[in-house]
């Protein structure tokens, strides 16, 4: 998934038990990864992708949850989330094999949209099918809190009832620390600073931003996150976007999500969902944080 995970169990297990739950989890990984990687031409959404249209096949079936998730909230976000936009992010010059180090012609973007849309992938029972030649699904915006939930089903299967697991910033966390508190979580701010953060039991945590995968172009600089309704990416003052959901997947394409939205839309479509998110805003002095009602209460200590 090209970053790095940690799993912290604070209850007692044998020495058996932590060397079965190491494999487990490594090959948990390497199976999600062969499912849903962009980078792995031979995974089973790379194949997907190379596909011509209108060829029904056979999907694992959870690649199929992640896309039904996916698509779900892109139809809450009338569009503007979408994880079909494999070749306009590349286009962009991010993602896997970008091809573009120039900003991209209107032509260009016009041309890949019409023949991108979550309308246009269709599943029917076990099976999926796209309706326009060179259509491709990226789950990057989702996969990480997916794979998370899985191995937290997986340490939960030990027995423990305390612990944490990470993937690339996404995050499960049961129980308590290991000083037997809340566990204690930073919000990192796009200054690199962790002055605010929340404490939590049971939770799911995701969190994205426009402030590290970018580029510039002629003192331009252009975020990774593309709007599904226009081909381009944001340029809106919302920087961060952090969120707490019922589980670690929807909370990764969540926060995804409302970081493509601005933020008067973001916010009143998380108040209208109930979701529990926080925003970092930027201003001219600074960031200022906004907070979803749902949200929890920020710590800075």
């Amino acid at each position: 998934m090209g970053t790095s995970w940690s799993v912290i169990v604070v209850d007692k297990l044998s020495a058996n038990v932590v060397s079965t739950l190491e494999e487990s989890i490594a090959n948990e990984l390497v199976r999600i990864n062969s499912l849903m990687s962009t980078y792995d031409p031979d995974s089973q959404l790379s194949q997907f992708n190379q596909l011509d249209a209108n060829r029904p096949v056979a999907m694992h079936l959870d690649v199929l949850t992640v896309i039904d998730a996916a698509i779900s909230i892109s139809e809450l976000t009338g569009g503007a989330y979408d994880v079909t936009l494999g070749p306009l992010i590349r286009l962009w010059g991010f993602g896997s094999k970008a091809n573009q180090t120039d900003v991209p012609k209107n032509a260009q973007i016009t041309d890949l949209l019409s023949r991108s849309g979550y309308r246009n992938i269709e599943r029917v029972n076990n099976t999926l099918r796209k309706q326009h030649a060179g259509m491709e699904v990226d789950l990057s915006s989702i996969a990480k809190g997916y794979a998370v939930d899985k191995l937290g089903d997986l340490v939960a299967a030990t027995g423990a009832k305390h612990y944490s697991v990470e993937i690339g910033g996404e995050l499960l966390t049961r129980g308590n620390n290991v000083n037997g508190q809340q566990w204690r979580i930073g919000i990192e701010q796009p200054d690199a600073t962790t002055e605010f953060g929340i404490a939590v039991n049971d939770a799911h945590i995701a969190s994205s931003g426009s402030y590290r995968n970018y580029r510039e172009v002629d003192g331009k600089r252009y975020t990774h996150l593309i709007d599904g309704r226009t081909g381009n990416p944001v340029t809106h003052t919302t920087a961060a976007v952090t969120v707490l959901h019922n589980n670690t997947m929807l909370a990764d394409a969540w926060a995804t999500a409302l970081m493509v939205l601005d933020f008067d839309s973001a916010l009143r479509l998380a108040e209208q969902q109930n979701i529990a998110a926080l925003f970092t805003i930027k201003k001219k002095a600074g960031f200022e944080l906004n907070p979803s009602r749902a949200f929890p209460s920020l710590i800075t200590d």
